[in-house]
Order: structure tokens, then sequence, then C-alpha cells
């Protein structure tokens, strides 16, 4: 145990351009928030986008994807907490959230390709809910949610966990 506990104090004390402060659990959410801030402008604007920047409306449409995650799976699958259920699953509810960020997308002032990949870089950007099973069929959008470095590796970023 003694030499992963030294790894993790390592980790944490770690020092470089994108962690200032280290890799301390508050600077850990600001590099995720801001990797995906820069994974929506890059979907929206079609610009290549360094590392740490972002444009003002993908911090907009990244801000209504993860108000719309917060509402239709964050919040209902918190109130069935202590619920039986027949199958413990999020595809539901998903499916809901992808379906208002979409409607939320095309009601704007986005183009309808801006907007699939946008909305596409959305479903990539929640939870790891969903595997294998959730296959891309032709511009069908699937739930496949990647981890921060996941996330941080499919818009250009290097991930923070190396």
């Amino acid at each position: 145990m003694a030499p992963r506990i030294k790894r993790l104090r390592e980790h944490l004390a770690a020092k470089d351009d994108v962690f200032p402060d280290g890799h301390t659990l508050n600077e850990e959410i600001r590099v995720y928030h801001e990797t995906l801030d820069r994974a929506f402008s890059i979907a929206d604007s079609g610009a290549a986008i360094p590392a740490g920047q972002s444009t003002a409306r993908g911090r907009r449409v990244c801000a209504e994807a993860r108000r719309i995650l917060l509402d239709d799976v964050v919040f209902r699958y918190n109130y069935l907490v202590g619920q039986l259920k027949k199958k413990d699953t999020l595809s539901g509810m998903v499916a809901v959230a992808q379906t208002n960020f979409a409607r939320w997308l095309l009601s704007g002032d986005t183009s309808s390709d801006t907007a699939i990949v946008a909305a596409d870089r959305f479903e990539r950007s929640g939870t790891s809910a969903c595997s294998s099973r959730c296959a891309r069929r032709s511009r069908r959008i699937a739930p496949c949610w990647p981890s921060a470095g996941e996330a941080a590796a499919s818009c250009g970023c290097r991930s923070s966990m190396d």
C-alpha cells in the first residue's frame, strides 16, 4: 500500500503548465471543465483552439449541456435512489437529455452541421454509464461517456493523468 500512497502523493504534488498548483481536487475539476469548454468550442466553431482556451459561445453551449445533464439525468436518477428498479440504467434519462440538448441546439443560431458535432460532444461529456452496446449508427448519437482523461484526449488535450 505504501508505494501506491507514495505515487498518489507525487501525483498530487506534480506541477506543470496545466496544473500550476499541483493536481489537487479543485485543480482537477478546473482542468476538466476547461477541457469541456474547449471541446464544445471546437465542436461549435470548427476552429483549432489551443489548450486552456475556449470561445464565449462554446462556454455557453457547454453550460447548457451541463444544465441539461443535471436536470435530465443526475436529478432524476437521484430521485430514484432507494427505489426498487427492474434495471438500474441511465439510458432512458440519457436519451431524454440528448433530445433536449439537440432541441436546444437546433432552436438557436447554430447550423445543423455544427449542432450535430456539438451534440456528439455533449454525449461524450458525462459519465461512463454506457459502453460497447452504444454503437454509432449513421448519424444517430450514442451515449458513450468518457472519463476526464478520455474527454481531454478526444479534443486534443493531453490527459491530466498521464
